[in-house]
């Protein structure tokens, strides 16, 4: 079945909307080298006779490269270094593929939907799983699980695997499969990865008498939530965490970590059907994350967010925040940072069990469009995305620190493991735990089921804590209800596919 364009995407089109001024930054392989003939010394002015002339060699043309068209938002600082990077070592490599970057503008959703309607749109994308499943089934992506097995140079065993976010899985279990071997039909391939992370200001806690954590003596409901209340003080702006302000990190994966279930997954049920995350003491988990603002006050109010930032974007990088749980792009923190103070990695809190509260696996693929297959440039596109999931990209991943990266032997390496900030090296041992859970991408309406997921009444007090779980679960249900055919329908295409 085609996925239709949404009512909003449909009015777009139909508005004659045109899309922004491609700019960007073209970035060739290498010019290409003509080939010019020799002219024909003159004939001796002598009687000698006329030598047998050789037969006439036609010059064939130098074969053009082939260009592939290849749209990314990845143009300003760690990010962008490291696409400059792998940019020009794919030109140097690859001299017959010409690739032209093409600059994502902000509204890149619907413009996509404006060049898919139009047969127009680049052949590789950085794209969400959300938007992947939102668009696989309408064929706005090529399959690509036989050009990835001729390519001499692809290695599944070398990268993590994220299901459901360029490949169709429906992994809705534990353990997590990212330790596997890609699997199922396949559209695309890893690039940018992302898990929660802790970071601490340690001159803050010193300065508090905090010792720095241990790992098997940090209990969320103890020993962190003791550090926090004593590294906060409003009087001088100072605050152990930050608050609740959207679903993640906070609202779908802390909660699983005081929960009766150690299957339970962050969003539905395995036919999806029913929204679990707040099920069997997952609600204890989200009271827990409420009740650090309004009973313990250790966070501070959303809307003081900008003031308390300042100058350098974000609380922790001000110096106002002890403790910092977020992904894996720490370079614009390093860069903001600097030596202003000392900073480290630490464990994650512990749960109910005693282990880490679960953890999140999930990240950014490189997609390719329908546009290679009919351009006849598929192979040169799964080039380009092997290359980026490669050591070599990944590997400066890991140096500028824009996201984390996908690739195994990257993410060991030493240099991910250097400072700043310290124990930089954890991210390399989450990435082998067997428990992490992804955010159940294998949904065609997922974009749609995002906003669902807000507690700012519930934060600010005026709902209570259960009011905001019902709310929240009654209108996920309803929502997983009314899309369950398309989810039934997207199982039949992958059904279909493999």
């Amino acid at each position: 079945m085609r996925r239709m364009l949404t009512r909003r995407q449909a009015l777009i089109v139909a508005g004659g909307t045109a899309l922004g001024a491609t700019a960007g930054i073209a970035l060739a392989a290498c010019g290409e080298a003509e080939v010019a003939e020799t002219p024909a010394e003159p004939a001796p002015a002598t009687a000698a006779p006329a030598a047998t002339p050789a037969p006439a060699v036609e010059v064939q043309p130098q074969q053009k490269a082939v260009e592939i068209e290849f749209v990314h938002d990845h143009v300003s600082g760690p990010r962008g270094e490291a696409m400059r990077w792998g940019l020009a070592n794919f030109a140097s490599q690859f001299p017959e593929i010409n690739v032209r970057f093409v600059v994502q503008p902000a509204d890149f959703e619907d413009s996509f939907a404006i060049q898919q309607a139009a047969n127009s749109q680049g052949e590789v994308a950085l794209l969400s799983g959300a938007f992947f499943m939102s668009w696989v089934e309408g064929g706005a992506f090529t399959q690509i699980n036989d050009a990835l097995s001729k390519n001499p140079r692809y290695d599944a065993s070398a990268q993590f695997f994220g299901p459901d976010a360029y490949s169709i899985n429906f992994w809705n279990r534990i353990p997590s499969s990212h330790l596997e071997p890609i699997s199922g039909p396949t559209f695309g391939l890893p690039y940018q990865g992302n898990m929660i992370g802790y970071f601490f200001n340690v001159d803050m806690m010193t300065k508090a008498g905090i010792e720095f954590p241990t790992a098997g003596q940090w209990g969320i409901e103890t020993e962190y939530l003791e550090a926090l209340q004593k590294g906060t003080d409003p009087e001088i702006g100072q605050w152990g965490t930050r608050g609740l302000t959207g679903a993640w990190p906070h609202g779908l994966f802390l909660p699983l970590a005081l929960s009766d279930r150690d299957d339970l997954m962050p969003v539905y049920n395995s036919d999806a059907t029913r929204f679990e995350a707040y099920d069997e003491g997952g609600d204890r988990g989200l009271q827990f994350i409420i009740d650090m603002a309004r009973t313990h006050k250790v966070s501070y109010p959303p809307g003081d967010y900008r003031e308390i930032a300042g100058e350098f974007g974000d609380p922790f990088s001000a110096g106002k925040q002890m403790i910092w749980n977020a992904g894996g792009a720490v370079g614009t923190l390093a860069n903001r940072i600097k030596d202003r103070f000392e900073w480290s990695m630490g464990p994650i809190p512990e749960g109910r069990t005693g282990e880490p509260h679960p953890n999140n696996f999930d990240g950014q693929p490189h997609l390719i469009t329908n546009t290679a297959q009919r351009r006849g440039t598929v192979e040169q596109a799964v080039e380009l995305i092997n290359f980026f999931v490669g050591p070599g990209v990944q590997g400066r991943i890991a140096i500028d620190r824009g996201s984390l990266p996908y690739n195994k032997e990257a993410i060991a390496s030493a240099e991910m493991a250097a400072g700043p900030p310290a124990n930089h090296s954890l991210w390399n041992d989450q990435a082998q735990r067997t428990d992490h859970r992804h955010l159940q991408w294998a949904h065609p309406n997922w974009s749609e089921m995002w906003p669902i997921f807000r507690w700012d009444k519930t934060f600010l007090g005026e709902e209570t804590v259960e009011e905001g779980r019902i709310r929240v679960t009654t209108e996920a249900d309803r929502f997983l209800e009314r899309n369950h055919e398309n989810w039934e329908s997207l199982k039949r295409y992958a059904e279909a596919a493999s």
